[in-house]
């Protein structure tokens, strides 16, 4: 009886390996319908190929929906550094939402990954506290606006310009805050930073803010070797 079984029971494996994959979770749909609170979405971030998991962060991000920032906050965890900095993107874009004040564990989790080792994902987590723009958001560009790392030191610059207008642009004031006297500074001692990029991104944040005490020291960037800084 059992070796007349066998067969069977081979044929039923066969047709199990022969049965075709679950579908792929439809991201693209998903994105372009806005969905706020995706399961499917959610389940993608969680488990699945790394390349699929990032993306399904950058759906989050570009959905801009505060109900995904507890999976996204799991995500700044990840081993895998593509997710980390896609799941940062992501919980930046949170702080852009008009109407959205964005949720705790963004910012804490935006703030845990300041000190992140890898600079780029560092300068990701710096560029997302711009946007979000927690309280004591300020100080601390301005501080990372000495930082070691380059792509960190143009994303604090950056970051400064969007502190200061992220409020607006989520309505909650009709009229951006001032900076204090130690942002100002530390953006006036970048306009002079050896990196170009950092040079671009404190002249990007002046230009939106004017200043009268740095119009000198903008000037003299009119002879800048970069035409982009000029």
């Amino acid at each position: 009886m059992r070796a007349a079984l066998l067969p069977c029971f081979a044929f039923l494996l066969s047709l199990a390996a022969c049965r075709p994959p679950a579908p792929a979770v439809d991201i693209q749909r998903i994105e372009d319908q806005r969905i706020e609170a995706s399961q499917e979405l959610i389940g993608a971030l969680a488990s699945g190929p790394a390349a699929q998991r990032a993306r399904a962060a950058l759906a989050m991000g570009r959905i801009q929906s505060p109900s995904y920032a507890t999976a996204l906050a799991a995500a700044v965890a990840d081993t895998d550094g593509a997710i980390r900095g896609a799941a940062l993107f992501a919980l930046g874009q949170l702080g852009l939402a008009r109407g959205v004040t964005p949720p705790a564990e963004a910012v804490t989790a935006v703030r845990g990954a300041l000190a992140d080792p890898d600079p780029e994902l560092a300068a990701l987590a710096t560029d997302a506290l711009g946007k979000l723009a927690p309280e004591g958001a300020e100080g601390e560009l301005a501080g990372l606006l000495s930082s070691p790392s380059p792509a960190v030191r143009a994303a604090a610059g950056l970051g400064l310009f969007r502190v200061r207008f992220a409020p607006v642009w989520r309505g909650q004031v009709d009229r951006a805050p001032e900076w204090s006297e130690d942002a100002k500074n530390a953006l006036r001692k970048a306009l002079a930073d050896p990196e170009t990029e950092v040079r671009q991104a404190a002249v990007h944040a002046f230009s939106r803010y004017g200043d009268a005490a740095s119009v000198e020291a903008l000037g003299t960037l009119l002879e800048d070797p970069d035409e982009w800084v000029r």
